[in-house]
């Protein structure tokens, strides 16, 4: 018989919460692609219920969740404070979705959110002695993985000032979107998964092809960034940091999963995540040498393939979307749900390449299929918590 969750800790109630909230959008935005098919117009405005919404929730959860368990950091601040910058950026990102005329006032609530989260996160760092983190922590290299968990809430605090400011028009918006997705988003998961993957596979990544990881993908978004302005320079430069530096990233992900005596459902969406972080990274670089109708797919595979997929396997690995992991039938829906995504993004980004509209179809519903099946395991997990 299934039992249920009694006496949830306060942060990982916290987080399943921002988790729930997170799949909702997900969802949201598979349904929306799924309608207008996936175009460079049809990305490009479904970017606040991705990543400003979906994305940034659960890396809002997650952050406080793994200071508090791994770490062993109290987190600043109260739960009314954790469900106000929660809220606003649910908010804030669904309103910007939906009122589009309306997104520099949506997008002033969602720069809130960041700013309050990071404070707290900032505010509960301060607490904590570097030193005994060194000590607490089987990282390969402490210092490199720091400079990511650094560097990304950095962009984060960019990205609260410079949203508003793109969404009025003073700013250019490709710029805004990119200093989010690959300076925040992806340098999150680069300092969370080299953080949490050795521990779920017990494999550790080598120091010198971390600390090279971590610097490239430290400084490559702003390079990008300047490059929007009309430096060629730079976008070319900061395209090759960040090519390199994610093709790293992915190829680690690759050999700790390889190489692990383990074999779960979540390793592979995360194989999967990596295949397509290394993938999107290439077609980016391609964009250097004149490639731009790849747009589509490049923006499609690091939104759905690498992201959404990395954040998947964080789903059932951290927070067990249905009701206990080694019930038979709950280890079916995980690999269910990541069997279809994967089938799913698979066929939506082969027809982009053809231009099979049918093809195109049929993996977004896929895709659809598997966001409701995790998004009904959030639910789930939100009605067992007292």
């Amino acid at each position: 018989m299934l039992k249920s969750v009694h006496e949830v800790p306060r942060e990982v109630k916290i987080a399943r919460y921002h988790m729930a909230a997170s799949m909702l959008l997900l969802f949201a935005s598979s349904l929306w692609l799924l309608w207008k098919g996936v175009s460079v117009v049809s990305l490009y405005r479904v970017i606040p219920l991705v990543a400003m919404g979906s994305f940034t929730l659960l890396i809002m959860g997650t952050q406080r969740m793994l200071l508090n368990g791994i770490a062993k950091i109290k987190v600043a601040g109260t739960e009314n404070v954790a469900a106000l910058s929660g809220s606003l950026c649910f908010s804030g990102s669904l309103g910007a979705f939906i009122f589009w005329d309306f997104r520099f006032l949506f997008s002033l609530l969602w720069s809130l959110a960041m700013i309050i989260h990071i404070s707290t996160v900032g505010l509960s760092l301060l607490e904590k002695d570097p030193n005994e983190l060194r000590k607490d922590r089987n990282f390969g290299d402490f210092a490199a993985i720091g400079i990511l968990h650094i560097a990304a809430p950095i962009y984060g605090l960019v990205s609260a000032i410079i949203f508003p400011i793109a969404y009025s028009g003073a700013f250019p918006v490709p710029a805004a979107h990119h200093i989010l997705l690959q300076g925040f988003i992806s340098g999150t998961i680069a300092g969370v998964s080299m953080t949490i993957l050795p521990r779920f596979t017990e494999v550790n990544v080598p120091r010198n092809i971390l600390q090279p990881i971590a610097a490239l993908l430290s400084i490559g978004p702003a390079f990008v960034a300047a490059g929007f302005f009309g430096n060629t320079a730079s976008f070319a430069l900061g395209a090759l940091m960040e090519a390199a530096g994610l093709i790293a990233l992915g190829l680690s992900a690759l050999y700790m999963i390889a190489t692990s005596r383990y074999r779960k459902p979540s390793f592979y969406s995360y194989a999967f995540s990596a295949i397509s972080v290394i993938t999107g990274a290439f077609i980016g670089f391609l964009f250097t040498v004149g490639y731009t109708n790849l747009v589509p797919a490049h923006g499609f595979l690091n939104l759905y393939g690498f992201v959404a997929m990395m954040m998947f396997g964080a789903v059932i690995d951290m927070y067990s979307p249905a009701i206990i992991p080694s019930v038979p039938e709950i280890t079916l829906q995980f690999k269910g749900s990541v069997s279809l995504a994967v089938l799913g993004i698979t066929a939506t980004f082969t027809s982009l390449a053809f231009g099979n509209k049918m093809l195109g179809i049929t993996g977004l519903t896929m895709i659809s299929v598997a966001a409701t099946l995790f998004l009904i395991g959030a639910t789930s997990t939100l009605k067992r918590m007292r």
